[in-house]
């Protein structure tokens, strides 16, 4: 059995990009057109780009005006990655040495065991789980709350994977 995971329509982006940011879907659409031309429209790259147009300084949460802000010259220039593995691996070395330790020992048990074999895994000067099942919670939810409060929260925490 094989499932076939194609792009997203220009709509849809434009759809999830008005719910996630609170903003009517004409004010998202210079936003998702240029999304969705820049990724091909694959959620994990529209994803990613998102998140990662926060943490550049082209889309931002405006506390004066209570709303998502984005620079769409700077997003058009910016570089988009053509591989996923290579986009990942980027990210990967930007976390601390101990997540990145814990997610090669993840790797290493496959999508689904138990937190004790986890804890087995490591030496304790080197990784501590009580820290990282929380951090990895956080990095692979997608929390699309729309109350004011997390609003004011950084992007990432919305899109992280």
């Amino acid at each position: 059995m094989s499932i076939k995971i194609g792009a997203i329509a220009k709509d849809t982006v434009n759809t999830m990009l008005s719910e996630t940011l609170c903003l009517p879907p004409s004010l998202c659409s210079p936003l998702s057109s240029t999304i969705h031309n820049r990724t091909g429209g694959i959620i994990l790259f529209v994803m990613n780009f998102l998140r990662s147009l926060n943490e550049d300084g082209l889309l931002w949460f405006n506390l004066s005006t209570r709303r998502w802000e984005y620079d769409i010259v700077g997003i058009q220039q910016k570089e988009v990655s053509a591989d996923v593995v290579q986009h990942m691996s980027q990210r990967m070395t930007r976390l601390p040495r101990s997540m990145q330790f814990g997610l090669k020992l993840c790797s290493c048990l496959g999508a689904s065991f138990d937190v004790n074999a986890l804890r087995k895994g490591g030496p304790a000067n080197e990784f501590d789980v009580e820290e990282f099942l929380p951090f990895s919670i956080e990095v692979s939810s997608c929390d699309f709350q729309t109350d004011v409060h997390k609003q004011k929260r950084s992007l990432t925490s919305f899109l992280s994977l």
